[in-house]
């Protein structure tokens, strides 16, 4: 399942021969090589001095401006977005990187209406369909969001990704029976995709009893020793929570984040299945208030069935 932890991949411009012999290409240059190092600081100055030399480049503000967002200074960084499409406003990569600026800073409707742009301006750039998919369901609008997942399902018929996220939307919804029949698809199209079978069992099990049974088949293409297959041993009831948990840990700190997230919003799942809904409504909040927004799925899919256990 894709995240919300999208690292940028700028886009190396072919300069016009006219303005790549200008004062100010040897700085934008600059800018680009420190950007690829990672030394947004150093970026940033030489950006600073390409804007100088010729206010009017829109690919300049574009660069400075995603080395203001990986920076983390997000505001500035929509700023010089704005900038660059109010100097080229067929900017496609610059409405994009500005809805991403905005998701930081949660105003999911502005992204919104930035990547609806970029998809007319780059309507191959099948990417931005998920990513404003996400937005949708961020804001409730699993409707908008299956539509923009129909679209990807028509594009790449054997993407599994394409059957589980639009399943996983309906799961959202509350579509059982249409979340059942995509994260299935997405099984038989991806039968060593961990996270597929995992999504699979829990539309089965919301549906009614019985989705053990198709879990252990699924389950033998897997190994279980590996993140996060201690969660299917604990659906299983081969594992236990505290089990799950300790697997979960690791000494890489992104990978640790992603895995105690995951852990506590699937063993919240398993308490729930099995009846014990105020230890259930504890791991759901802890997975809503603690896991890093990056992995929206978990945090919307918590607060869906924290409502649902009110």
């Amino acid at each position: 399942m894709k995240t919300q932890a999208r690292a940028f991949v700028f886009t190396t411009c072919i300069l016009a021969a006219a303005w790549a012999q200008s004062p100010s290409a040897e700085s934008f240059k600059r800018g680009t090589d420190f950007l690829k190092k990672r030394d947004y600081r150093h970026a940033i100055e030489a950006y600073t001095e390409s804007i100088g030399l010729d206010p009017h480049s829109a690919i300049a503000f574009h660069g400075r401006g995603y080395a203001y967002y990986a920076s983390h200074d997000v505001d500035r960084a929509i700023r010089d977005f704005t900038e660059a499409i109010r100097l080229e406003p067929r900017y496609g990569d610059a409405f994009r990187e500005r809805a991403r600026a905005y998701e930081e800073k949660f105003d999911y409707n502005r992204a919104i209406q930035d990547y609806a742009e970029a998809i007319r301006i780059k309507p191959a750039e099948y990417v931005l369909l998920y990513d404003r998919a996400y937005d949708y369901q961020r804001i409730g609008g699993y409707a908008l969001a299956v539509a923009d997942l129909d679209e990807l399902v028509r594009r790449f018929p054997r993407s599994a990704d394409a059957y589980r996220d639009r399943g996983v939307a309906h799961l959202l919804w509350g579509h059982l029976a249409e979340a059942q029949r995509d994260i299935s698809r997405a099984v038989e199209l991806n039968p060593s995709g961990y996270y597929d079978v995992i999504w699979l069992y829990l539309a089965r099990a919301k549906a009614g009893p019985g989705a053990e049974k198709e879990l252990a088949k699924n389950a033998t293409a897997l190994n279980l020793s590996k993140w996060p297959g201690p969660v299917i041993e604990l659906f299983l009831g081969k594992s236990t929570t505290d089990a799950v948990l300790q697997a979960a840990s690791d000494k890489d700190p992104e990978k640790n984040s992603r895995q105690q997230c995951q852990a506590n919003f699937y063993i919240a799942e398993y308490q729930a299945f099995h009846g014990q809904r105020e230890a259930a409504r504890k791991n759901f909040r802890l997975a809503s208030e603690t896991c890093n927004r990056n992995y929206f799925l978990y945090v919307e899919s918590a607060q869906e069935e924290l409502k649902s256990l009110r």
